[in-house]
């Protein structure tokens, strides 16, 4: 349910998201990635608007947390930072990114480092702001984070493309104008495609960032990707560390893209955290994802996501389709 097109030149275009750099040197250089805070206190979030690529994956208290990517794009006022957790590890190891955390349980620690990512806390390239409070406070520069990582000896390599990217998707448009994530019993998050882009609500609320500055603007994306999977409790091998969710992606799962209003089905799969996600459709084929800022939701496999047709503009909706659950 894909089309595709001639290949991308990534000497002048992202590897994470198919899209022109204002400066293609930087397109040579390592990417960043950065957890970012979901609690209702570090909203709005500042900075994840200028990210290449953005990851969503549940943590405790049915919330979820975000994996800021910035390759060819920096911010220098992003957050809030967080801690990590163990499917972190797990997402950023092919992308050969620093991950940039507020800590961790030396468990968890422990298990993102054996994948052999590097990880940066809470040093330079890193601050706290006033007017949040602790921990929903620390803030980063990436383009001092980037400093940090060449202090440290980091490689500065690219990463990989991690979706086969072209299309654009085929099908009829509309059919997912509106896309709802049953991320938890307290968590619901819908997109709502509208001027060209997908636009976010949480719990029914706009979502919001916010830049230094006080301007403020809707959270949107250009393509939705889903990689679906089991949420499990991870646990200390010790026994002495907090059980945490973590979600596997490991292995095989279902895969949805959603762009300009479309919907392709299929399937994710990949051996080994090291390697990038692979997306085939039902009879084999790659499942091409659009060029776009890509939103990346590792979704539970035992909630739902549904779509549904919407004119752009208007509240109504129709023709809700359940893909899992």
């Amino acid at each position: 349910m894909t089309s595709t097109t001639e290949p991308l030149d990534f000497d002048v275009v992202s590897l994470l998201n198919g899209l022109p750099a204002d400066d293609p040197a930087d397109l040579n250089r390592r990417a960043i990635a950065v957890k970012i805070d979901n609690h209702a206190n570090a909203r709005p979030q500042s900075g994840i608007q200028d990210a290449d690529a953005v990851f969503e994956i549940r943590v405790e208290g049915g919330l979820t947390r975000f994996i800021a990517v910035f390759h060819d794009n920096d911010s220098t006022y992003l957050g809030p930072v967080r801690s990590g957790r163990p499917t972190d590890g797990n997402v950023v190891a092919p992308l050969d990114a620093p991950f940039v955390i507020s800590g961790a349980q030396p468990w968890v620690i422990n298990y993102i480092a054996a994948r052999d990512v590097n990880m940066i806390g809470e040093v330079a390239g890193t601050f706290r702001v006033r007017g949040r409070s602790a921990p929903h406070n620390l803030y980063a520069d990436t383009t001092a984070l980037r400093q940090t990582a060449d202090g440290r000896g980091y490689a500065d390599e690219p990463p990989p493309a991690w979706f086969e990217l072209g299309g654009p998707l085929d099908g009829p448009p509309n059919v997912a104008g509106e896309v709802v994530f049953d991320w938890s019993d307290s968590t619901t998050v819908t997109w709502r495609w509208e001027d060209g882009r997908y636009h976010r609500w949480h719990d029914g609320a706009r979502h919001e960032w916010i830049d230094a500055d006080g301007n403020r603007g809707q959270i949107a994306a250009d393509v939705l990707v889903v990689l679906e999977g089991t949420l499990y409790t991870a646990s200390d091998p010790a026994g002495q560390g907090s059980s945490v969710p973590a979600t596997e992606t490991i292995g095989e799962g279902r895969a949805l893209v959603f762009a300009a209003g479309k919907v392709a089905e299929g399937t994710w799969r990949r051996n080994d955290p090291g390697e990038m996600f692979e997306l085939l459709t039902a009879d084999g084929a790659p499942l091409v994802v659009p060029p776009g800022v890509p939103w990346v939701s590792v979704f539970p496999n035992q909630r739902e996501v549904t779509w549904s047709f919407r004119v752009p503009g208007l509240p109504e909706r129709t023709t809700t389709t359940t893909t899992s659950g």
